[in-house]
């Protein structure tokens, strides 16, 4: 499982869809459902159950949908953890102010 898969999981949780969830990954409904399968295969338990009013994570797929989001938050953590580790602040700041503010009072 990566990264993606983590994410597919977490839109799928959001949505309850399969055909919301493809429309956030910009990939088609089919292509979701393989990729699903494939989890299904890999983990030998299924994830979701199909009903009428869209798609229910089955008891293991939720606590993979659960795994999956600490598994996110943990890699954003490490990400954000390492660019800042020389403490230089880097980026571009932006500001709404008023224009006599912003050329007046404001450093260059």
């Amino acid at each position: 499982m990566n990264e993606k898969d983590c994410v597919l999981l977490q839109y799928l949780v959001e949505e309850q869809s399969l055909t919301k969830a493809a429309e956030r990954l910009y990939i088609t409904q089919p292509a979701l459902t393989y990729r699903l399968h494939q989890l299904e295969k890999e983990f030998g338990v299924p994830i979701i159950v199909k009903h009428a009013k869209g798609a229910k994570l089955t008891p293991e797929g939720e606590y993979l949908a659960a795994y999956a989001k600490k598994s996110l938050d943990d890699l954003n953590k490490m990400k954000d953890y390492i660019i800042n580790m020389r403490n230089e602040v880097k980026g571009t700041l932006r500001l709404g102010v008023a224009s006599y503010f912003g050329l007046y009072k404001l450093p260059r």
